[in-house]
């Protein structure tokens, strides 16, 4: 068992909990104590996202975990359903009734008859078996199974699904909003559901009527593969940094749909970020600046690639923060090995988490990564994605202090 201090790997359970906490609609029941609710919500808070789902607890005392009683849970999901009339619940085993065996499971399939109106669904990892992202996975392929299944009219015109927008990515809002806004530009396609976060069950409900499904990120590939094996949506799994990636993914989303992109959008759009290029690329040639990325696998790889592709940067270090997404090129270091390598990173620029930022406050650095200690984000337009996220990226490494060139 490794020891941790400062790079903890959120659990399952954590995962599961950031991807509902956002939906509008649906309910959250933790069969736990009060106090790991408490300990969801601060840190749910600490990610600046927007809770829009119903979070409460039975809260649990020793009868309920020396004689496995529960009916408290029984009657906790009663009032929930008759008082606020969700159209999803989602009941949650804590660490504690994971461990004493309770089987929310089948206590639900026997409540479900009582409760026509509302969907029981459960959640029973207790955070006890997985890391984040296979809460992550799991939850956003329950939430398109079961919520598609309602009933929900169609929207006039085209439109498409972000997938994988979830609050536990940095910087999470102004790429989703970077990424709708390219998309309307070039094909005048609007944005539907963006799943999940910011969305409704109802939006939720209305997804299985888009023209297209954008997954942003690994753990949403197994919904959209739902959704196109039951409801016949294609997907294009992309997150694209800079003017060739993006390129690359408006030429898959234009094949997987027959549409057609607007040249002179894409004209717009690749002028100015063509321009800087011209303009920084003999600085940048004189002066290569090496860098370290570490991150959420997606984000990391997608950048690493936009600076070796375009000349911007050399990657000396690169790493992910999840083992279940390592590969060769991108692995994942226990924090041992990862904080010596950040002590003896001797090159010049920073993109990662707070906890490494702080580790060598010597260096050049942007945030690109959760943990977040302070850093708070309240204007929602500068991506690090898309066509205006590259600009913003080769912004960072040009005006690097004089010292550093």
């Amino acid at each position: 068992m490794a020891l941790y201090q400062n790079f903890p790997i959120p659990s399952e359970r954590m995962g599961e909990l950031w991807t509902l906490l956002p939906v509008e609609g649906i309910a959250i029941l933790e069969y736990g104590p009060a106090g790991t609710t408490h300990f969801s919500i601060e840190g749910f808070g600490s990610l600046q996202a927007r809770k829009g789902s119903l979070l409460v607890t039975t809260d649990i005392d020793g009868s309920d975990i020396a004689l496995g009683i529960t009916k408290r849970l029984e009657n906790a999901i009663d009032e929930v359903v008759r008082t606020h009339k969700p159209k999803l619940l989602f009941v949650s085993a804590s660490s504690i009734s994971s461990v004493i065996g309770t089987d929310i499971a089948s206590i639900l399939l026997m409540m479900q008859p009582d409760y026509e109106e509302t969907v029981l669904i459960p959640l029973t990892s207790g955070g006890l078996h997985d890391y984040f992202s296979k809460g992550i996975e799991e939850t956003l392929y329950l939430l398109a199974k079961h919520g598609m299944e309602l009933e929900a009219d169609k929207e006039e015109g085209d439109f498409f699904n972000l997938i994988g927008s979830c609050a536990d990515d940095y910087n999470y809002e102004a790429d989703a909003m970077e990424l709708i806004r390219t998309i309307e530009g070039a094909f005048g396609m609007k944005a539907g559901c963006i799943f999940t976060s910011a969305c409704t069950i109802d939006g939720i409900a209305r997804m299985k009527h888009a023209k297209v499904n954008l997954v942003i990120r690994k753990e949403g590939i197994r919904a959209a593969e739902y959704m196109k094996k039951k409801y016949g949506i294609p997907y294009v799994y992309r997150k694209p940094y800079g003017k060739k990636q993006t390129m690359a993914w408006i030429q898959e989303i234009a094949d997987v749909t027959g549409m057609t992109y607007d040249p002179e959008f894409i004209v717009q759009e690749t002028k100015r970020i063509e321009e800087a290029m011209r303009d920084s690329a003999m600085r940048r040639m004189m002066h290569q600046k090496r860098v370290l990325l570490s991150g959420h696998y997606d984000t990391v790889s997608g950048i690493a690639s936009y600076f070796r592709e375009e000349g911007i940067a050399a990657v000396e270090v690169l790493a992910c923060n999840n083992p279940k997404h390592a590969t060769e090129e991108v692995p994942f270091t226990a924090e041992k090995d990862w904080l010596e390598i950040v002590d003896q990173f001797e090159g010049d620029i920073l993109f990662a988490d707070a906890v490494t930022l702080t580790a060598r406050e010597d260096k050049k650095a942007i945030q690109i990564a959760n943990p977040n200690l302070e850093h708070r984000i309240y204007y929602p337009y500068i991506p690090f994605v898309g066509f205006r996220g590259g600009l913003y990226l080769l912004e960072q490494i040009l005006n690097l202090p004089i010292s550093l060139w």
